[in-house]
């Protein structure tokens, strides 16, 4: 077989610029970024715009319960696979009242309490 040769555009003309690789590029531009300001104390109705200098943690979890991250059925893992009777729905903003009996699916939407 023949062989072929690729070249780069890089390669064909003379690079002011070669190729660094994406360490050496954050090492670059973190060398050249001012420091940081000193962190400073402002009203909450001041603080748009403005970037957190610590983390923020809550002090009890949002919300309070176990939520759906999706719209879809809620199963109980031992009933699958098998073919299961929609019983119950359990929607966002809505309280949680659906149980999950075997052999039984729920329809949730996202935010929903996971049914018992």
């Amino acid at each position: 077989g023949q062989q072929q040769s690729y070249t780069t555009m890089a390669q064909q003309r003379d690079v002011k610029y070669p190729m660094i690789s994406m360490p050496e590029a954050c090492d670059i531009v973190l060398s050249r970024v001012a420091t940081p300001l000193a962190p400073e104390l402002v009203p909450f109705t001041s603080a748009l715009g403005r970037v957190l200098a610590a983390d923020v943690i809550a002090t009890f979890p949002h919300p309070p319960f176990a939520a759906s991250i999706m719209d879809g059925y809620a199963v109980r893992s031992s009933d699958c696979p098998g073919t299961l009777m929609v019983t119950g729905a359990s929607r966002a903003g809505a309280p949680a009242s659906v149980e999950l009996n075997p052999g039984e699916a729920a329809y949730i939407t996202t935010g929903a309490p996971l049914p018992a």
